[in-house]
């Protein structure tokens, strides 16, 4: 008659190696999880930010191309007086000069009001600041920046008097 061979099986030993593994691998895991969501975050703040700017920035490269003056208002506010042609084309001639287009930033909000037809548009949404400033007799600089922090954008625009 043969012995009885013991059943093979795991032991304590295996279970608790086993179950170290394990923890070690779920904490790695939950580390490198942790680390994707703010570097995801990160990039969407920088990607809105990004948006922001190039939405504010449309907005005043076509009035600045069509700029005959611009002015600072005691504000801060820019107001963008257009050429003729332009003015014209978009219904803001009126008594033989135009009225203009003014830009002022309400809270973290970019404004353009056409001061003719008495129409306001938010050309941005979440701007931190929108500083503009003369620079030489015929040389305005307008900074606009959009975001906070390492997520913060930022962009001069020039304009020079015809």
């Amino acid at each position: 008659m043969r012995a009885r061979t013991r059943c093979s099986g795991h032991t304590l030993a295996d279970v608790l190696v086993a179950s170290v593994l394990v923890g070690i691998f779920a904490t790695i895991s939950g580390g490198a999880a942790r680390f994707m969501g703010v570097a995801t975050s990160s990039l969407r703040d920088r990607a809105r930010a990004t948006g922001e700017l190039r939405m504010a920035t449309e907005y005043l490269r076509q009035d600045l191309g069509a700029a005959a003056s611009l002015a600072r208002t005691e504000d801060g506010a820019l107001h963008i007086v257009r050429e003729e042609a332009y003015a014209r084309l978009f219904g803001g001639w009126t008594d033989g000069a135009d009225a203009g287009v003014t830009y002022e930033r309400r809270g973290q909000r970019l404004f353009r009001i056409d001061v003719a037809s008495d129409t306001e548009v938010v050309a941005a949404l979440d701007l931190h600041e929108f500083t503009v400033e003369e620079r030489a007799l015929d040389e305005t600089a307008v900074l606009i920046t959009a975001g906070t922090g390492s997520e913060a954008r930022s962009l001069t625009l020039l304009w020079s008097a015809p």
